[in-house]
């Protein structure tokens, strides 16, 4: 796993639902964006390691891939 590695978690997790979009048509880091926007969220205020790991939790909260409906 990459738990340590926050960078190579969202990387990861991208890499399953980056193509996803929400029910509003966004994808996760859209929403993340529009997140960090809202709230003034930034790597300079936080640091890099604390920013990277809300976005890395806020990608995977994002959605599951979907289901193979037989």
């Amino acid at each position: 796993m990459c738990y340590k590695d926050p960078e190579k978690g969202i990387a990861v997790v991208l890499e399953v639902i980056g193509g996803l979009k929400s029910a509003h048509g966004h994808t996760p880091l859209e929403d993340f964006d529009h997140f960090c926007t809202y709230s003034g969220l930034s790597e300079n205020e936080v640091g890099r390691l604390p920013f990277l790991w809300t976005k890395s939790t806020a990608t995977c909260r994002h959605g599951s891939p979907p289901t193979r409906q037989d």
